[in-house]
């Protein structure tokens, strides 16, 4: 026989406030709407056994011009991206206590961030390696309303 199955509960404090993903991403998007060109903000995402966390610093450039919405979506072979506003991110990923001080992120991120959060032309740059994403194919789900 089996033993039952009882949840451990880990906690962790955090004394600092921090962003969980979604969160972090609806503030980029904010500041790039907003014109402003920097973002940084401490982000939880459960990584690293959900003890830690990071500090980020997010560089946003400017917004693609109407005109080459179109252009860009379509070259890309993402039609339904087409009119969505983007901006060029970079993010770097600090550990928290290394923040005031002269030193190299952990690891970067760069990408295309469109207005309603989605992400194109990703490569993540870890010092010795770079991944690379790209965005194939796009399905958007009909929205309802949240109870």
């Amino acid at each position: 026989s089996s033993a039952p199955y009882t949840a451990e509960m880990t906690r962790a404090s955090i004394a600092e406030p921090v962003f969980f993903p979604i969160d972090h991403s609806a503030a980029i998007i904010r500041h790039a709407r907003e014109g402003r060109r920097m973002f940084t903000g401490n982000l939880y995402d459960g990584s690293e056994g959900g003890e830690k966390y990071y500090f980020t610093a997010a560089a946003i450039g400017p917004a693609i011009a109407p005109d080459e919405l179109r252009r860009v979506a379509e070259a890309s072979g993402l039609p339904k991206l087409a009119g969505v506003s983007s901006w060029p991110v970079a993010i770097a990923y600090f550990k928290p206590e290394s923040r005031h001080l002269d030193q190299l992120p952990l690891y970067e991120m760069f990408f295309r961030f469109h207005d309603n959060g989605i992400t194109s032309n990703l490569v993540i740059d870890h010092g010795d390696y770079r991944l690379k994403g790209e965005l194939k194919e796009l399905t958007l789900l009909d929205q309802s309303p949240c109870p």
